[in-house]
Order: structure tokens, then sequence, then C-alpha cells
């Protein structure tokens, strides 16, 4: 038949694997359901899109809309994590044809077709890239973008358009992510504990009076991965020993403090806070 996708919302749906561990421990009672989403169009694709929040900024966003369970599927190496079955440990970019398949054998296919979608790859080596759901350490700019407007409009610009641009790329100004999954860059200086209390630590005095008898660890190196990764401080809402996060700066983090580092490293008492 032919019809307007509207007539599908609300449709209730089996997965094509449900059955998995991962799936199963995730959804409980959970039911596949069709949802409208004005950004599907017929000129990609079939018109019918599987959302996948674990895998897609615009996915993990409708997700949280319509409260829809997530799945993280992969780890740092873009293998797919325990209880994903046949696919468990196995690279994203090696198991096209083993899904295909897998759905063969499931009698589950009714056609299998290449389609022209518009993809991301990486700008080197033109490898496919995907996305992956992580954690990650933002500043809240809703309560600075006030300040940052008000100050913008007290500069003279040259030329004067440049205002302008500022003032609308503060106004649509998101919050600012500031930590990268990476081992080399500033090592942000925050500890957080398993409570949900963390700290961020302002100065080197600050930090040698926190860590106390380990601080011998460190004396004689710069705050960078793996020597400030050995000291710890005392949680102060629960007493717990917290370890920094793994996570270094954001490289525009970085940039950003450059006229503060460099005091800094004049400066020996003073690690810059994000």
């Amino acid at each position: 038949k032919t019809f307007k996708g509207g007539k599908l919302r609300g449709l209730k749906y089996n997965g094509l694997f449900d059955k998995l561990r991962i799936i199963k421990e995730t959804f409980k009672n959970y039911q596949h359901s069709v949802i409208g989403w004005r950004d599907v169009s017929p000129e990609e694709g079939t018109g019918i899109v599987h959302i996948a929040p674990g895998c897609g900024q615009e996915d993990f966003q409708l997700s949280k809309k319509f409260n829809l369970p997530i799945i993280e599927p992969t780890d740092e190496e873009s293998r797919y994590k325990n209880g994903f079955g046949f696919l468990s440990k196995k690279l994203v970019a090696e198991v096209n044809n083993l899904i295909f398949e897998n759905l063969k054998q499931k009698e589950l296919v009714y056609k299998i077709e290449d389609y022209r979608h518009r993809y991301p790859t990486c700008w080197r080596c033109k490898s496919e890239l995907i996305f992956r759901l992580v954690d990650e350490w933002y500043i809240s700019m809703n309560k600075l973008k006030k300040d940052l407007i008000k100050i913008a409009k007290e500069i003279k610009w040259i030329p004067d358009f440049g205002l302008e641009r500022e003032l609308d790329w503060l106004k649509n100004m998101e919050d600012w992510l500031i930590s990268k999954k990476r081992y080399w860059g500033l090592a942000l200086p925050i500890f957080e504990c398993s409570c949900g209390n963390f700290e961020v630590i302002g100065s080197k005095n600050e930090l040698e009076e926190k860590t106390g008898a380990d601080w011998k660890k460190f004396i004689g190196h710069s705050p960078h991965r793996p020597w400030i990764d050995k000291l710890k401080i005392k949680c102060s809402k629960c007493g717990k020993e917290v370890s920094r996060i793994p996570d270094v700066g954001n490289p525009w983090l970085d940039a950003g403090v450059v006229p503060f580092s460099t005091i800094a490293s004049q400066a020996p008492n003073l690690i810059v806070p994000p």
C-alpha cells in the first residue's frame, strides 16, 4: 500500500537482535515502537531509519526526547563489547557480512541492496568513522553567556561587523566540551569520587597540600601524565581516596588557556584549572 509515514506512528514491533544478552539486560520490558521524526527523508535510503542512541548525536538527542533505552555497543578500539553474541570483540568495520549471513539464517531478510548514503570518513586515510557514546566533561555556558555578550559589546571591533558575528556565535553557543579521551595534553586537575563529589585543584600548592606524602612521587615532574596520575587526594565529602580523572584537556581548551599556562611556567605555584 501507499500511505504517509504518520500512519505507522505508535506501531509496536520486535527487533532483529532482541535476543542478544546485552539488549535483553538493557531493554527489560521496553517495547520497540515507531516514532515520527522530521529529519527523516526518502532522499537517502528507504525513508525509514533505525535509531541507535549510542551511535550518533541526533539519535542520542531523540532518545532523550522519547525516553528510549541507550546501548553503548563499542569499546575504545571500535570493537563490539561482550554481550553481543557472534559480534562480541569484533571490529565494527569487519561485521557487515556476518550480520547479513545471520539475518539470512534467521530468514529475516527480504532484500539486501546498496544505498547511497552520506557518511563521515577520516580526512587522512578515508576510512569510515563511527560515532561512540562516552562520558565527557563540560563547562555550563548558560551562566557565562550573558557576561560574555556584555563584554563583547564593550569591545571596539575592527572591522565592526565582527561584533555581529561574535554575538551570533555567543547566543547560539552550547556547553563547552573541555575533556578528551587521549594520553598527551593538559591533564585536567579534576578528582572525581564514586560518591558523586568532584574537586578541581586550582594550584600546585593546593595539590601538594591535599596529596600529602604522595607528593614526593611528583617532585621534579611537570603536571602531565603519567606523573600526575600517581597522586591521590581524599574526598572532602566521604573521605575516600580519589584519583584524577584520566581525561586530558580538549585542544581548544588547551589553546584558550595559553596566556595563563605561560604565566604558570614562570610561576611554579600555579596550575591552571579548566
